[in-house]
């Protein structure tokens, strides 16, 4: 299912932390200074998927305005790494 919104995902790989944002455009405009946005994955949506080897995957879909292409971008995160995802819906 295709997410419009906001998402934090914490990782850690040994004493490595790391945490990682996803911001849609429509999610932005309407909550402009909630969060810094600029080391977001920027996306007109995005999905959470897994594999059945556990790794998390995340689709980030840009649709182009002009030419109607749908640009993905996929980012893996290795089994058992994640240690927190929030997600904040947005409805339109």
């Amino acid at each position: 299912m295709k997410n419009k919104g906001f998402c934090i995902i914490r990782t850690r790989k040994d004493n490595v932390l790391n945490v990682i944002s996803i911001a849609t455009f429509d999610f932005i405009k309407k909550k402009k200074r909630k969060f810094d946005y600029n080391e977001s994955v920027l996306c007109d949506s995005f999905e959470i998927l897994e594999n059945v080897g556990g790794e998390v995957i995340v689709e980030a879909h840009i649709n182009m305005k002009h030419s109607k292409v749908d640009m993905k971008t996929t980012l893996t995160f290795e089994k058992d790494i994640i240690e927190f995802i929030s997600v904040e819906d947005f409805i339109c």
